[in-house]
């Protein structure tokens, strides 16, 4: 199956996304000054119109989720703190610098492609998992099911696109590309998982208590919710269109259209919406699930509790005309430190 280029391309406004944007065009563009990349500022008056509307969440705070993991962190790096100072008793050993540690392996490991820290001799294979829950409480709070403003954050994003899947408008300049790419910061891709039910610990179980899935004294070995899945160095969250009316059996189907979401690219079922081939969602199924979860995660406006005028619940940036962009031409290739969470969307035809 092939694509063709896309006339634009959206980016936040922050100076590592531009950069990785202008990178990611210059790699796919078959021609100079093919694509416009679109810069939409990181105000924190934007509403949900903007890539990251968690900065227009008066409600949200970046430092949600420092105290549970922290609770899990003093506990786990006791015995590692123990082993430090016996190695190194000159220096004050801190919980944070096993955390920087840990950290260090993967920065590094993306810049020169390996690092010592890296190493089983420094930590142990079940001291690794250990910093991988840590990280997982906090993401789960901060911008995953622990969060009670998760979804309606990340809602405006699913609706847009969907909008724009649905859309025949041949009138709508933007509605005539086959993949739309968005570049933003990690605090997008797990919210838009909430708002779509996915990675959810409970989800079968019935269960209401959501935050009891992750308890802060030990891991839970079975749960759904791991930022090494959800949050690698780099976070691509794609829908795909997909017509499948000659193939799978689904040629008599009296509409072909199913769709499927893909995380880092892989394939995952979305929840009571599993109707087509390989587990994809059936259309009408697809716009069921969603009015369910808009009702779920609730509006953007009033979850976040919006202090600001002409606030909006809508993400219209794809649609709106008068956002031509720039072009990036050549320049030189380069390679851009993807630092951020990329979201993304495919129109299979």
């Amino acid at each position: 199956m092939t694509f063709a280029c896309p006339k634009k391309v959206w980016t936040s406004s922050a100076e590592r996304t531009v950069v990785s944007a202008e990178s990611f065009i210059r790699g796919i563009e078959m021609e100079e000054d093919e694509i416009s990349l679109v810069t939409i500022d990181e105000g924190e008056e934007a509403g949900a119109n903007s890539l990251t509307p968690y900065k227009s969440c008066p409600n949200y705070s970046g430092a949600a989720g420092s105290k549970q993991s922290s609770q899990y962190v003093a506990k786990y790096t006791a015995p590692i703190l123990t082993r430090l100072r016996s190695m190194a008793p000159q220096f004050n050993w801190t919980s944070s610098d096993v955390v920087g540690l840990f950290e260090w392996c993967g920065y590094e490991t993306v810049v020169r492609g390996q690092s010592p820290f890296c190493s089983l001799d420094l930590f142990r294979s079940d001291e690794w998992l250990q910093f991988e829950y840590a990280q997982d409480i906090m993401y789960h709070y901060n911008t995953g099911y622990g969060s009670p403003y998760s979804g309606a954050i990340g809602f405006p994003w699913v609706n847009a696109t969907m909008n724009l899947l649905e859309s025949s408008s041949k009138n709508n300049d933007t509605a005539q590309q086959d993949l739309y790419i968005s570049f933003t910061h990690r605090e997008l891709p797990p919210t838009v998982l909430v708002a779509l039910g996915l990675f959810n610990n409970s989800a079968l179980s019935g269960a209401d208590n959501i935050n009891a899935t992750m308890p802060l004294d030990r891991i839970n070995w079975h749960r759904q919710w791991r930022s090494s899945l959800i949050l690698p160095f780099l976070t691509n969250v794609a829908i795909e269109k997909m017509n499948c009316s000659q193939s799978y059996g689904y040629k008599n189907a009296t509409d072909p259209t199913f769709y499927r979401v893909l995380v880092n690219r892989s394939p995952q079922t979305l929840p009571g919406c599993f109707d087509g081939p390989q587990e994809s969602c059936s259309a009408a199924g697809m716009r069921g699930l969603l009015e369910e979860r808009a009702r779920v995660v609730g509006e953007f406006g009033k979850v976040c509790e919006v202090d600001y005028k002409n606030t909006t619940d809508v993400l219209s940036i794809y649609e709106q005309q008068n956002m031509t962009g720039k072009t990036v031409g050549k320049r030189g290739l380069g390679f851009a430190r993807m630092r951020h969470a990329p979201v993304r969307y495919a129109k299979m035809r």
